[in-house]
């Protein structure tokens, strides 16, 4: 559906602007994704890719009413936003806490039902059109319900497998925006109604944010938040040994103390869940052992043969039907795979896979 610009021509260049004004119109056209840029336009990314709203342009003013609206004095002054001190109170976002970074980032969720979840990140940019900084607010839409897996595409066998697997590393891979945190949810939300009572038990899951809420039904979910509930990854998942976990879900293997833990829980006998960023199955040791200095790596590869338990590269791919559709190319590895990735020939990985391909990756949809 085509996205009407009409709905948003009101605003204008208006500093009386909410968060509300911005989200209600990206609910009504399935928009993912919303982009406000102080003197650019709105944009909203969508099944039929981005829009840019040419009726709706965003002053400086109208961000800094929206960023008033959304966070409190203290992290107004981490932006060094001016503090107006006649400003209306804020209204109740049923929000949690931020996740503060070192550059100046921060971001949270909202949960206000009537209008859909939200995961949104502030930070300072470039003002195009100005002397002042200028300020940039993304807001992913989330859905309440958690996706079933079997509508997001994601191959059901590759699934299956690690349902099974009682231990070991399961990774999914992918660009930033594949969907890979959706899947994973799925995945757990899968489990938690399936899995029977003898191997069901606590999902402890560390994420930045926190995107899906999971409800207790065969398991016991435990869900943390980075910045919130834990400092690090590596010390979430040091803490999420204590608590008898049966699953970790960790939101992104991004440095060595991350991946050091998770391939640790996975050789202890927890099934770890997580992501990473790379383009295809093959290029995952790669990126692991990346995070290494050459006097570990050989150490590195040898634990995670070990403990690769499935992989997966996922991508969204417009098809003719103007839709996204999910591509995967996976790996479960076989009998000659630990001794691929201990000596480096990732290359060579999905010929020797137990359970190799792709589904629709390298096709045209």
């Amino acid at each position: 559906m085509p996205f009407n610009e009409e709905v948003l021509g009101r605003i204008g260049i208006a500093e009386e602007v909410t968060l509300r004004d911005m989200i209600e119109p990206g609910n009504k056209y399935h928009a993912t994704d919303i982009s406000l840029v102080a003197n650019t336009n709105v944009t909203y990314n969508g099944p039929a890719g981005e829009q840019k709203l040419q009726n709706c342009f965003l002053s400086p003013e109208a961000i800094i009413a929206i960023l008033r609206e959304i966070l409190n004095n203290d992290e107004l002054r981490v932006l060094n936003i001016p503090i107006d001190s006649d400003a209306e109170p804020r209204v109740d976002l049923e929000r949690d806490p931020p996740n503060l970074d070192i550059t100046k980032q921060l971001e949270f969720s909202i949960n206000r039902k009537d209008w859909r979840r939200c995961r949104i990140n502030v930070g300072s940019c470039e003002n195009p059109r100005g002397s002042t900084p200028g300020y940039g607010i993304t807001i992913r839409i989330l859905d309440y319900e958690v996706p079933r897996l079997a509508n997001l595409g994601f191959p059901q066998h590759i699934y299956h497998w690690i349902s099974q697997q009682r231990q070991g590393l399961a990774l999914i891979s992918g660009e930033t925006g594949s969907g890979k945190s959706t899947t994973l949810a799925a995945m757990l939300n899968e489990m938690n109604h399936t899995l029977p009572p003898a191997r069901a038990g606590k999902i402890i899951t560390l994420e930045d944010p926190i995107e899906y809420v999971l409800e207790q039904v065969k398991c016991t979910p435990f869900q943390r938040q980075l910045g919130r509930d834990f400092s690090t990854f590596g010390a979430g998942i040091k803490y999420a040994l204590r608590q008898n976990p049966r699953i970790i879900l960790v939101g992104e293997m991004r440095d060595a103390e991350t991946v050091k833990a998770a391939l640790a829980a996975a050789e202890t006998g927890h099934l770890v869940l997580s992501t990473l960023h790379t383009r295809g199955v093959e290029g995952i040791p790669g990126r692991i052992a990346s995070f290494f200095g050459s006097d570990e790596e050989r150490a590195i590869r040898y634990s995670l043969s070990q403990s690769l338990i499935a992989a997966a590269t996922q991508q969204l791919i417009t098809g003719r039907d103007n839709q996204k559709h999910l591509a995967a190319e996976y790996l479960i590895p076989g009998p000659g795979t630990p001794g691929l990735i201990a000596q480096g020939k990732d290359d060579k990985l999905l010929e020797q896979g137990f359970g190799s391909g792709s589904e629709n990756l390298r096709q045209p949809m």
